[in-house]
């Protein structure tokens, strides 16, 4: 049983991020409900805890709005019992300033059940994406 879970969640989160590739926001939107969150890191410009559909299309559109020419080349994902980890590398270019970045990402996505509870980014240089700003 978990191991159809497992795979039906990795689903979901590669069908996201098909979407998030093609600029379809709804289908990277598709996993999330009106319970879910997102939690950007603190230091940057969007950074918090948003919750819902809407909330969570609203903090999309706000990153959009500080980065450019975003792309995630995902090395790697995989599905553990609560879990699907996305891990890459992140290519922005801030708004601000033209100043391009790549940098690690790791994406946790943490499901109970077939729900999604929360998407959260770990990036692994928050001070040099500031810097860009």
């Amino acid at each position: 049983m978990t191991g159809n879970f497992e795979h039906a969640r990795l689903g979901r989160v590669e069908k996201a991020y098909a979407g998030f590739r093609a600029g379809n926001l709804e289908d990277f939107l598709d996993p999330f409900d009106d319970d879910s969150i997102i939690i950007e890191a603190a230091s940057l410009p969007y950074g918090g805890t948003y919750r819902g559909r809407d909330a969570i299309r609203a903090a999309l559109m706000q990153i959009g709005e500080v980065w450019t020419n975003l792309s995630y080349d995902i090395e790697e994902i995989i599905a553990g019992r609560n879990y699907v980890i996305a891990y890459g590398d992140l290519h922005i270019t801030a708004r601000s300033t033209g100043r391009a970045l790549s940098f690690k990402l790791a994406e946790v996505w943490r499901f109970e059940g077939e729900r999604l509870i929360s998407l959260q980014p770990l990036y692994f240089d928050t001070a040099e994406a500031i810097s860009a700003l």
